[in-house]
């Protein structure tokens, strides 16, 4: 079972393990800061030591809520077309096969491509179902998808809000071996936020109900439709007042989307706005005026950064897996050096130099169960995280479903040998 912290399990992990929770888990974690040494942050890339602080800090507290737009999937290697680049493929498509006259006005255009169906009663039969090239929205998932799977499978944050349509962040969630599911309104971001932090999808699927995703005005009358996002305005309401939002890619072309999303966002009352997006403050306002008024309310701290949303993602995520397996492995330094009779070297702790898919199947063989965290002081709980695993696998307290924490430094110790 995921938590703040850890990791999740791999399908094969016996079914019975179900109720273990991840070893940062919960209450535990005030209990933890007086062992664990100083958060150290890596300096370079695309957030600044500030930005990158304020994130995890906020991750720590549990109210960071991430946002993302198509601007994300736009990022290589997943390269997604735009919509003025959908709208093209469309409007060519019906061109050669159905009608030579169409208005050459509405090729670049996709809201007026697709009201122009929706004005036909042809919009989910015609347009959705046979013209919108669906397989271009089957690529390969970019280090911003997987950071966002991650975050959400290990409930790191609070929430995830995304305008597109496609599976991408849902393929690394499947990969890591998560029973993940995106949800279409609130009643189901609900359902799934046991098991998860929920991903709502408000703008629609590309695999599930795809003849209701949103591609025109009119549709927001459709009762399924408006349904959905009325649903999606009460959660939202109701589970992320006051929290703080980063909004990753979503200044892009798809300006409708943009709207809907700036409208559901209304009355939260963020505590602060950070905006990863390589378009400039201009382009910002004009492209999402709600969003925009929402992010420089009085009370909210905003931030631009003016860089790729997809690094960004990717190194935050390094930074809460460093901080995370830093207490780790603090933890588990006594029952090292009592079992080898050998110093730790400091530098067998530091876990900077791995990327973050490594450092992602360190956390994920880290469980404890829930009973084993509550009503203990920090002592007593670092002791049961460092004792060899044996020990306390064989009571069924908790389990580590990888390496242990001693196995772990004595690997870095052999091969800080064999580097002299």
């Amino acid at each position: 079972m995921p938590s703040r912290c850890g990791a999740t399990r791999s399908r094969s992990d016996n079914a019975t393990d179900a109720q273990e929770y991840s070893s940062g888990a919960g209450t535990c974690r005030s209990r933890l800061t007086c062992a664990v040494p100083p958060v150290q942050i890596d300096n370079g890339g695309a957030l600044t030591p500030e930005v990158k602080t304020r994130l995890l800090a906020s991750m720590d507290a549990g109210r960071l809520v991430v946002i993302c737009g198509a601007g994300l999937s736009m990022a290589p290697p997943s390269n997604l077309p735009s919509a003025r680049r959908v709208a093209e493929m469309c409007f060519d498509a019906y061109k050669v096969r159905v009608d030579p006259n169409i208005n050459p006005a509405l090729r670049q255009n996709l809201e007026a491509l697709a009201e122009h169906f929706a004005s036909l009663n042809t919009l989910k039969a015609q347009f959705i179902e046979n013209l919108v090239p669906w397989s271009e929205f089957e690529r390969q998932p970019n280090p911003g998808h997987a950071a966002i799977a991650d975050l959400l499978i290990t409930k790191a944050v609070v929430a995830g809000l995304s305008s597109n349509y496609d599976k991408l962040i849902e393929r690394p969630a499947w990969d890591y071996g998560a029973d993940f599911r995106g949800s279409l309104d609130g009643d189901e971001a609900t359902v799934c936020s046991h098991a998860q932090a929920p991903l709502l999808k408000f703008h629609g699927c590309s695999y599930r109900d795809r003849g209701s995703t949103v591609w025109a005005p009119s549709q927001l009358h459709d009762p399924i439709i408006a349904g959905r996002i009325q649903r999606s305005k009460v959660w939202t309401a109701a589970n992320l007042r006051q929290k703080d939002l980063l909004v990753v890619g979503f200044w892009s072309d798809w300006d409708y989307l943009n709207q809907i999303v700036g409208s559901a966002l209304q009355g939260l009352d963020p505590l602060s706005v950070t905006v990863i997006d390589l378009s400039g403050v201009a382009d910002l306002e004009q492209k999402a005026p709600d969003l925009w008024a929402l992010a420089h309310q009085t009370q909210v701290t905003f931030t631009h950064v003016q860089e790729s949303g997809a690094d960004a993602l990717d190194e935050l995520r390094r930074a809460f897996s460093q901080n995370y397996l830093r207490q780790v492995l603090a933890a588990g330094r006594a029952a090292f050096e009592a079992a080898t009779a050998a110093a730790c070297d400091p530098a067998w702790l530091d876990v900077t130099g791995l990327d973050s898919e490594s450092l992602y199947d360190w956390r994920r063989g880290i469980f404890v169960h829930k009973s084993e965290v509550y009503g203990r002081d920090a002592d007593e709980l670092i002791g049961k995280i460092g004792e060899p695993c044996v020990s306390w696998t064989n009571g069924g307290s908790a389990r580590l479903v990888g390496r242990t924490t001693e196995s772990r430094l004595s690997e870095r110790r052999e091969h800080a040998k064999r580097s002299y």
